[in-house]
Formats: structure tokens, sequence, C-alpha cells
């Protein structure tokens, strides 16, 4: 009963998210789930450092040099915001690429949280569908089944819903909270990328003006 009841409630939920986002979308999302219980990276890591080693390199005028770090960056809005200096961008151009790649960042963040959203919506409903099949098997054991019988239906019909609420409320849903947290914490740190390609961008403006 129990994994009956596991297996219906789970499988549900997936084949209504998958056929509402896509199997390519939500297998995306539950790759990238156990990031979410990871630690918290309190810097940029190592592309802290391979920024800054391109930002030198550019400025002493080794372009190639600074090519050559901008490809092991692996942070996408720095390495294109390097690259687009390095190749001489001007800032509108800077500024509307730079755009993009944030602006299709935060639509993946938000996709996801949909998705998760969607699915602890789910979950509850196929919970209560299989409390009705339950109900159903208990009507059809009246007549020929005896206590037993009409127990485990019973049982069967009132568990599904509890391991919906479960999984939406203590699974799922706080799934989504950890999620839109990280979610934030990342938009704190676009602000630092941002800033350091500005720099970049203005400090390499200021030697051409000279």
């Amino acid at each position: 009963t129990g994994v009956q009841t596991c297996a219906l409630r789970s499988g549900g939920t997936l084949i209504a998210t998958v056929v509402s986002d896509g199997y390519q979308r939500v297998e995306q999302l539950l790759r990238g789930l156990p990031a979410i219980f990871g630690e918290r990276k309190a810097s940029l890591g190592a592309d802290e450092e391979r920024f800054l080693q391109v930002a030198t390199c550019y400025r002493r005028g080794s372009v190639r040099q600074a090519e050559m770090y901008i490809k092991a960056v692996e942070d996408p809005y720095l390495n294109l915001g390097s690259q687009l200096i390095v190749d001489r961008c001007n800032q509108k151009e800077l500024n509307r690429a730079l755009q993009w790649q944030l602006s299709n960042n935060l639509e993946q963040k938000r996709r996801r949280l949909r998705i998760l959203n969607a699915m602890a919506g789910f979950a509850p409903a196929f919970g209560m569908l299989g409390t009705l099949l339950g109900l159903i098997r208990l009507l059809f054991s009246l007549g020929d089944g005896g206590l037993d019988v009409v127990g485990a239906a019973m049982g069967f019909a009132m568990i599904t819903t509890v391991y919906g609420l479960v999984a939406a409320n203590l699974v799922i849903r706080p799934m989504a909270i950890k999620m839109e947290q990280r979610f934030r914490d990342q938009l704190a740190w676009q602000k630092v990328k941002h800033e350091r390609v500005r720099l970049l961008f203005e400090t390499d403006n200021q030697e051409v003006n000279r």
C-alpha cells in the first residue's frame, strides 16, 4: 500500500510537471536540486582571481594573455563582459549584451521556481486522487470483503492525502524557499560582478582618452 501510494503521488506529480513544463526543463531542475543544499559561496570563487588576472593583463596591453584568462572564467556574466571589453566594444553594445545575459539568467531561475511551485500544487492533488481511488475500492469491497479489506481500502484512501500534503509542505515548498533565497544571494553578487565589469570598462576608456 505504501509503495503504491508513493508511486501514485510521485509519478503523477512528475508526469503532470513534465506535461506542463517539458521533460528537459524538469530534468535540469532535478539535477540542480542537490546544489541548493550545498555551501553558499562567500565570494566569486576562482573566477575572482581569474578576472583580476584578465584586468591586469589587459591594462598592460597583453591582449592575448588576457583572452587566455577569459577562457578560464566560468561565470557567464564576467566571461561575456571581459570578452566584450577586450574586443573594444562600445558602452551601448556592452550594456545591451550584459542586459541580455542577465535577463536570460533571471528567466531560467524564475522558471525553475515556477516548476517547483507547480509540483507543490500537483502533489496534494494527486494525493486526493489516491483518496478517491481508495474510496472507490472501499465501496466495491463493502459487499464481499471483510473488515480487513475494508480497513486496507480506508487506510489507502486516507494515507495518500497525507503523503501528498507532506510532500508538498515538508519537501517541495521548503526546496522552493531555499532556491528563492539562493536566487536573492545571486542577485546581490550580480551587482558586484556588474560593478567590476564597469570599472574595467571605465579604466580602459580613461587610458584610451589620455
